[in-house]
């Protein structure tokens, strides 16, 4: 019962304590430069507020707030507390505050601290960031120190004003408070009163700003290792943990870190993984806080290697490296998927720069690892290599630089004992030196000219003969400019070549042997032959056929070259063989020919004037040559002359013979043997034996071809011609062409017309042979009747010229069918010379029985004059002679009662230099439609006669009613009108 009481009697009086402290409903603090307090009516309220500052020993009061407290207009259980603190706010600071209040209920005071709670929170406008070393910053607001001690801090840790001194005057500027903030970086909470845990505000420290860097490459053999990249700046932070890099995409881990400092970040870098030149951006955050600012690090082009070129010609260089091209463009959005956004950035020479010494390399082509360019001629050693691409040149110091005219030898071929080279910069014919093993290696001539070395394709290709035994030797060249090559080593294999050829009835000839090893230089050479035909049964020309030297050539120490000869009797044979040669160990597959066919001279036989006997080597026969009969062309011996393949008589090594034909014409006469070819054709000249001329055919009016019969006949020894009578002109050889040795055709352009009967329009033709006529040799020309092909019924516009055209002419030479027929008779002669009809106009115009009209003919072998044109049974006159395949002419009226179907085609006659030809192929217009012309000519007059009758009354009637009318309606008026007074002013009615 006793501890009941206790806490009853407890539990009063903590009521009563707490009873005397004001306890606000409401807070305003920021209200028109107020402070208000809304409290119950019947609760404490305050009067005034004390605000001290401690200086030394004694509290001094710095500023009283005074309160105005009134009961609420609207709610008489509130009572409101105002006071001002218009100029005032600069002196609200503090180390602790005082408070009267007074009871609504009872009027009881009290005086006692202002509790925590009801401290003004601070406001704060704007700070200023510290750095992350520590810096000394700048807190603006309001209300922002009350409290005793030091209440800043930052976890604990204190954090001093720095104008703590003038604290307790009036010169404090409570609205700026300054800061000795320190180290750290990111964002961090600031406790502004160590009593009041909810004072508090986030400072952040300032950004990251990167000034400059620099990138270390590291390379082990000319593979790209991690890098080192240095960043130089401010406010990175010294806490590793706390800070992040990020280059691109890639943030680095923190075990690639290997210094972190507020104003320098070092750390490892894979660049390997940056495949293209570019610049790639790079960002810190420190503590949380990034770097405001893009910053790109440049990852440019590495020169690893570079070839030389040559002096004389400048050349493609080739560069090797690492970041040699631009990365491949973005793939287009569908936005921009139909703009210019496909043109490729790496297409733009601009875009690479090289520059070699002073001179700028074009650029060409490049991939990552590898660009080409265009470099001009030039000369000097140790030239600096720039490349720059896209703006972004090599951030690496290479130690790689550019001589000019550096051989380079990249491949090699040995075909038998000459060894070509492949590279560049090769120097000079002759002057450029070959090494073998360290030593100038003194080879003999690969030509005639006693050339030792030649270089060929801008010094891409060098070859030089072997001199020796050089099994596997080192080879390198020096240039004239003393510049010496790359080593390579030549790997060489036994060689055999032949020195000269066997002939096709056998015989002894050396081979020559290359590369023997040391070990079979005392063995006995032995080749087997493979025989390339099948068909014959001969053991001796078919299988294999091994043979073995028959002399033994031993090295002589002061002579020997590496080279020997050995001695073969090659079996009788023809055309190119495979064989394999053997050296005691060696073995080597090569091959050799026979010697190819050679005619010396070839003569007719004395007993028959038709055979030719023709004389030299290497002919071969049917016994080594195979099957006669057979196809192949390799297995056989054959000869052709004149254009033509013949057919020997009798056939060994060294002659043949062969019937002439009257077909056969100087010519070469051509051998093959065993598919090898002769070297020098011999010329057989036969004389031409002149038999006749004819005609081929009978001449076109333009004219025709002629044939010249005889035997061996050439267009190489004789050069005909022809005159022929009426024109007098002659006709040349080069409208000739050889047929075979027995007729020569030739074109002989001479018009004319007339058949086989005897006109004044025949004519003949002589041969002449380089320019001698050939007696009795004349052919009589007949030229080939007209015929038709079809026509047209036209207004024709003819323009004659004529040889010399007189002024009149010229003016008056233009004819219609609507004015006159030009009717002058024209010449052969100016028909071939003059072009006579230079031009025509046809317009297509109906034409009827009844009236005629002027008539085209299309057909051939028209000639002028035309003799005469009939159509059915009218003459058509004034035919006009156009060209060889045109005419034209005007039709008469046909008096003819026989009534033509409108499909019925007449008979067209065209007679020409007495000869006539002809076809149906005309076709009158229907009459018909002249008769329906005149129907509606007659209908049209008619109708006009009428439209006559009926116009008059048509008029007249309408105008007879109309005048009627009028007087009627005048008569009515005038009897309805007002009359005036005689004075004219008054009116009355009638």
């Amino acid at each position: 019962m006793k501890l009941f009481l206790l806490i009853i009697i407890i539990i009063l009086f903590i009521k009563s304590i707490d009873s005397q402290y004001v306890s606000p409903l409401r807070i305003n603090y920021y209200v028109n430069d107020n402070i208000t307090i809304v409290t119950n009516a019947t609760k404490y309220y305050f009067t005034k507020w004390s605000l001290l500052r401690h200086v030394g020993e004694r509290d001094d009061i710095r500023l009283v707030l005074d309160w105005t407290c009134n009961l609420n207009a609207t709610n008489k259980e509130e009572r409101i507390c105002t006071t001002s603190m218009a100029g005032k706010m600069a002196q609200l600071y503090g180390e602790d505050w005082y408070c009267n209040a007074v009871s609504g209920a009872n009027g009881q005071t009290y005086s006692n601290h202002l509790p925590d709670s009801l401290y003004p929170f601070p406001i704060i406008y704007n700070y200023t960031k510290p750095s992350t070393r520590g810096s000394i910053i700048t807190v603006s607001g309001e209300y922002l120190r009350f409290g005793t001690g030091n209440p800043f801090n930052i976890d604990h840790v204190t954090v001093n004003m720095t104008d703590r001194d003038k604290f307790y005057t009036d010169n404090f500027d409570s609205h700026n408070i300054r800061f000795d903030f320190p180290s750290g970086c990111g964002t961090v909470i600031f406790n502004l009163n160590e009593h009041i845990s909810t004072f508090n505000t986030n400072i952040q420290y300032q950004n990251p700003k990167i000034q400059n860097s620099t990138i270390t490459f590291n390379f082990d053999n000319n593979i790209e290792q991690l890098s080192k990249i240095q960043l130089n700046g401010d406010n990175f932070c010294n806490d590793v943990s706390m800070v992040n890099v990020t280059i691109g995409n890639e943030l680095i881990n923190t075990f690639d870190m290997i210094s972190v400092d507020h104003n320098e970040i070092q750390f490892n870098f894979n660049s390997s993984k940056q495949l293209y030149t570019e610049n790639i951006p790079i960002t810190i955050s420190a503590g949380g806080t990034p770097t405001l600012d893009k910053y790109y690090i440049s990852f440019g082009p590495i020169i690893t290697s570079i070839n030389s070129v040559p002096t004389s010609t400048g050349g493609i260089v080739t560069i090797t490296g690492k970041r040699l091209k631009l990365p491949p463009p973005p793939p287009p959005t569908p936005s921009s998927s139909s703009s210019s956004s496909s043109f490729n950035i790496d297409e733009s020479n601009e875009k690479y720069k090289i520059k070699i010494g002073n001179q700028y390399c074009k650029y060409i082509k490049s991939t990552i690892n590898e660009l080409t360019c265009n470099l001009p001629n030039g000369s000097g050693d140790n030239l600096p290599i720039s490349i720059i691409i896209n703006d972004i040149g090599s951030n690496v110091n290479s130690s790689v630089t550019f001589t000019y005219g550096i051989p380079i030898i990249e491949s090699y071929k040995i075909k038998g004992n000459i060894v070509e080279l492949y590279g560049s910069s090769f120097g000079e014919t002759n002057k450029t030196l070959v090494l073998i093993n360290g030593k100038i290696h003194v080879t003999p001539s690969l030509t005639d000219h006693e050339d030792i070395v030649q270089v060929f394709n801008n010094e891409s290709m060098l070859t030089f003969k072997l001199q020796g035994n050089m099994i596997n030797a080192n080879v390198s060249i020096k240039t004239p400019n003393s510049k010496q090559s790359n080593i390579i080593q030549l790997e060489t294999k036994l060689f055999v070549q032949s020195i000269s050829s066997p002939k096709t009835i056998g015989s002894i000839n050396p081979l020559q042997f290359y590369f023997i090893n040391s070990t079979n230089e005392n063995s006995i050479p032995k080749i087997t032959i493979f025989n390339n035909n099948s068909n014959n049964n001969n053991n001796n020309n078919s299988g294999l056929i091994t043979i073995e030297s028959n002399t033994t050539s031993k090295p002589n120490s002061t002579s020997y070259d590496g080279s020997l000869p050995y001695q073969f009797q090659f079996p009788r044979g023809c055309g190119k063989k495979l064989i394999q040669v053997e050296m005691g160990n060696q073995r080597v597959n090569s091959s050799f020919s026979y010697s190819p066919p050679i005619t010396m001279y070839c003569n007719r036989s004395e007993t028959d004037s038709m055979l030719m006997n023709c004389f030299g080597d290497n002919f071969g026969d049917n016994n080594i040559n195979g099957d006669s009969n057979s196809e192949s062309e390799d297995d056989n011996t054959i000869i052709t002359f004149s254009n033509q393949t013949i057919s020997t008589i009798s056939l060994n090594d060294t002659m043949f013979s062969f019937k002439l034909k009257e077909s056969f014409y100087k010519s070469n006469l051509h051998i093959k043997v065993c598919g090898i070819d002769s070297l020098i054709d011999y010329e057989i000249k036969l004389d031409s034996l002149l038999k006749s001329i004819t005609m081929f055919d009978k001449f076109n009016t333009s004219g025709g071809y002629i044939l010249i019969n005889g035997d061996y006949l050439s267009l190489d020894n004789i050069k005909p011609s022809f005159k022929c009578s009426a024109d007098n002109n002659t006709y040349s050889s080069n409208d000739c062409k050889l047929i075979n040795g027995t007729e020569i055709k030739c074109l002989v352009s001479s018009p004319g017309c007339g058949g086989s009967t005897i006109t004044t329009n025949n004519k003949t033709c002589s041969l002449y042979l380089n320019d001698i006529e050939q007696i009795g040799k004349k052919v009589q020309i007949f030229y080939h009747s007209p015929f038709v092909l079809n026509f047209t019924t036209t207004t024709t516009t003819i323009k004659i010229n004529t040889t010399t055209p007189t002024d009149e002419e010229e003016d008056d030479g233009t004819t219609t069918n609507d004015t006159r027929i030009v009717t002058k008779k024209i010449t052969t002669t100016e028909i071939n010379r003059n072009n006579i009809i230079s031009s025509t106009t046809f317009k297509r115009i109906p034409i009827y029985k009844s009236k005629g009209g002027q008539v085209l003919i299309f057909g051939g072998n028209f000639y002028d004059p035309i003799e005469s044109v009939t159509i059915g049974d009218v003459k058509c006159i004034n035919p006009i002679f156009i060209d060889y395949e045109k005419l034209s002419c005007n039709l008469l009226p046909s008096t003819s009662k026989s009534k033509i179907t409108e499909s019925s085609l007449l008979y067209v006659n065209v007679t020409v230099g007495g000869q006539s030809g002809g076809g149906y192929i005309f076709k009158y217009d229907n009459e018909d439609s002249i008769t329906n012309e005149n129907e509606n000519n007659n209908d049209g007059n008619e109708s006009d006669h009428k439209r006559l009758r009926w116009l008059v009354p048509a008029i007249i009637i309408p105008i007879v009613f109309v005048i009627g009318g009028l007087s009627v309606l005048a008569f009515i008026f005038k009897k309805k009108l007002p009359c005036f007074s005689q004075n004219g002013n008054d009116l009355k009615n009638k």
